[in-house]
């Protein structure tokens, strides 16, 4: 039965569609078939086979893919002789080596209001421009040498009437078309458009390519944007070519969806925590699983993702890992051949089924989507640095791929990963001014891009022409606007993708990881459960809890038995907890502990009247309870001094007007200047106790 969500101006029209109990792949289901039109299609789950089933079928079909990884994947495992043995379909590769193929490592970065964003495309485009005409010339008889192999296949299949499978990146599937377009009606063939939230994710760093890809895709009669993660509704809505297009929802029975288990580490140095792991499977103490009969399985591979060739490098050298004992997949660029040959490594392949894997392997986001990793006991690390908005794993989108890249389910391991990440450094009044700021400056870049296409529009063909060419040759392009121009039109327009394609960015580094708790709950929304979090995130619940109980009203009897609760139940709540802890209990409780003790107030039964009786009757408590006051190593205002002295004062019926030199009979002082409220004032800086005092 089929649920269909009403469409409006702010929601997308998802179409649930009910997968039948005994369908385990989508080659299984022989009632299913392909929407026409356009339309998107989440998978919900990794690993259906949904990409086997659109290269398998009898249908014509040309699949785009983000990533040359992915595609070179694909061609081994169905071109292979294993492949024909299983009864793949043979898949033409239409590899355009000579185009800029850009694919996101992490190592080229460029500046944006943003942050820094991974971009070699403005460079590509340079060097295109500046070519000789030898160059060019050269580049042309390559394009018409491919498109003359593609052709010969076509008119194979044509004449053989058997389906094509044809397999393309997406900034070459323009030339795809124009040869099919001899030979094939629009609606003959289908267009499947596998991971397509990269569209979204890829515009920061391939703007142009994206916009002239999604344009090339309107010349298709039947296009599916097929994705196991697709975007949020928030942002899809926001694109014209998406929102008003059917999402159809696929919903698995509860036994095909596998359970997965994430543990989260916040950690100081990731690289660190990656040499121990290194180290206790060169030991042979990696991961271990005890199942259900009884039996012991171990770990002997470590998948580690990351999002930069320049933490593969630095893991290479903290760790010492050797090339025999080391994979290394990323982009096959002559940066990341550069980087890699200064620490005597070079790029590998991934393994088929049955072929050899070695104990580590160092993965960047030219795996994320799509590969597929046959290892039969490999277990998954993925870093993420939150304070490096290129390094920052979007949990939404990336997890889920990462999680589903291991295929054999002889591996126990396939359904875990440790996640480590570098928490944000900011707090939270910053990255709430930080969201404030960025809105305000795309604001700026749309009103800019407003101003810019007016006066576009008001131009000659001629001075379009010169505008667009000196446009492509501006090394700030997006830096100030979303003014683009089509490497295909060479016209100028407004590249929305980059618009949304920011936000998202700025989102995934200060939405998703403000704390510990956003993480988990980030996770549990795409579906994982059995989360394991480490110390650090029970401290942020424990605090949550805390801070909401004690907060709940201004009872000071309830609230004192509450601390005393706490540290009898635990008693290192107040030293593990102690610097949050001082934003959220007033000084007045901490005084009562310091002079009293937990087991005395216990006694006084938490009564503020007895507390204070007890204070008074013991003038030896004077010196300490002001020692308490004040904290060693911090810096006070004399005006602060004279308000904390005088409400202690009063509390203790002590006749004596506050002064801050005061503190001088119990503390060793120097003078200093100290910021209140953006004002500068005279202060003291507490050194030390006094030694009478200690």
């Amino acid at each position: 039965m089929n649920e269909i969500d009403e469409m409006n101006e702010d929601k997308m029209n998802i179409i649930h569609i009910d997968v039948p109990e005994d369908v385990e792949y989508i080659s299984e289901w022989k009632d299913y078939t392909l929407p026409l039109g356009h339309s998107i299609l989440d998978k919900t789950i990794c690993g259906c086979g949904f990409t086997e089933y659109c290269l398998n079928n009898d249908i014509p079909t040309v699949l785009c893919s983000p990533r040359k990884k992915l595609l070179e994947n694909k061609e081994e495992q169905h071109n292979s002789e294993r492949g024909r043995e299983k009864g793949l379909k043979w898949v033409y590769y239409f590899r355009n080596d000579y185009e800029n193929n850009i694919e996101f490592d992490g190592n080229n970065e460029m500046n944006t209001p943003f942050g820094k964003s991974s971009s070699n495309f403005l460079s590509a485009i340079q060097t295109q421009e500046n070519l000789d005409e030898i160059e060019k010339d050269k580049r042309m008889m390559y394009i018409s040498n491919i498109k003359n192999s593609l052709r010969l296949y076509v008119e194979d299949c044509k004449k053989n009437n058997t389906p094509f499978k044809i397999i393309v990146t997406y900034d070459s599937l323009y030339h795809v078309l124009s040869v099919l377009s001899n030979y094939y009606s629009p609606e003959e063939f289908y267009c499947i458009v596998d991971e397509f939230q990269s569209i979204f994710m890829d515009a920061s760093f391939k703007a142009t390519v994206e916009l002239d890809f999604v344009e090339d895709l309107k010349l298709c009669k039947n296009v599916l944007y097929l994705s196991a993660t697709p975007m949020l509704e928030e942002y899809l809505v926001q694109l014209n070519e998406f929102k008003s297009l059917p999402m159809y929802k696929l919903i698995w029975p509860e036994n095909r969806i596998e359970k997965v288990r994430t543990e989260l580490k916040v950690v100081r140095s990731i690289n660190n925590e990656i040499k121990e792991l290194v180290e206790d499977y060169r030991n042979g103490k990696g991961k271990e699983k005890v199942l259900s009969d009884g039996s012991i399985r171990y770990s002997k591979e470590l998948v580690i993702f990351v999002n930069s060739i320049k933490s593969i490098t630095d893991i290479i050298k903290k760790c010492d890992l050797k090339p025999e004992e080391t994979n290394i997949i990323c982009a096959d660029n002559s940066k990341n051949i550069k980087a890699l040959k200064k620490v005597k490594h070079r790029i590998g392949n991934i393994p088929m089924e049955g072929q050899y894997h070695k104990m580590f392997t160092l993965c960047t986001r030219t795996t994320y989507l799509g590969a597929d990793f046959y290892s039969t006991n490999a277990f998954t690390v993925v870093c993420s640095d939150c304070n490096i908005q290129t390094m920052t794993v979007d949990i939404s989108l990336d997890l889920p791929q990462i999680l589903g890249r291991q295929r054999l389910k002889e591996n126990v391991f396939r359904n875990e990963a440790l996640l480590l990440y570098k928490a944000e450094t900011k707090k939270m009044a910053i990255i709430n001014e930080d969201r404030l700021v960025n809105d305000e400056k795309v604001k700026e870049k749309e009103l800019r891009s407003e101003k810019l296409l007016e006066g576009y529009a008001k131009m000659s063909e001629e001075e379009k022409e010169l505008w667009a060419e000196k446009a492509k040759r501006d090394s700030k392009l997006y830096e100030k606007d979303y003014v683009g121009v089509s490497k295909r039109t060479k016209k100028a327009t407004f590249n929305y993708l980059v618009k949304v394609a920011d936000q998202r960015a700025y989102d995934v580094s200060r939405r998703e990881y403000i704390d510990e708790i956003t993480i988990r709950r980030g996770i549990e929304s795409i579906g994982s459960a059995n989360v394991v979090v480490n110390e650090k995130d029970n401290i942020t619940e424990a605090i949550k809890y805390f801070k909401e109980e004690f907060n709940s009203d201004n009872n000071f009897e309830r609230r004192m038995k509450m601390l005393c609760d706490c540290y009898f139940a635990d008693p290192n709540f107040f030293t593990d907890y102690d610097k949050t802890l001082q934003t959220i209990i007033p000084r007045e409780y901490y005084n009562y502990i310091n002079l009293l003790g937990f087991e005395r107030i216990r006694a006084l039964t938490f009564k503020e009247a007895l507390l204070k009786r007890e204070i008074r009757s013991n003038n030896n408590l004077l010196p300490d309870s002001i020692t308490s006051l004040f904290l060693v190593d911090s810096k006070y205002s004399k005006k602060q001094i004279k308000e904390m002295l005088k409400e202690y004062y009063e509390e203790n019926n002590i006749s004596k007007t506050p002064k801050a030199s005061d503190l001088e009979q119990y503390f060793n002082l120097k003078t200093c200047k100290v910021k209140i409220d953006d004002k500068w004032e005279n202060g003291f800086e507490i050194i030390s106790l006094k030694e009478e005092n200690v």
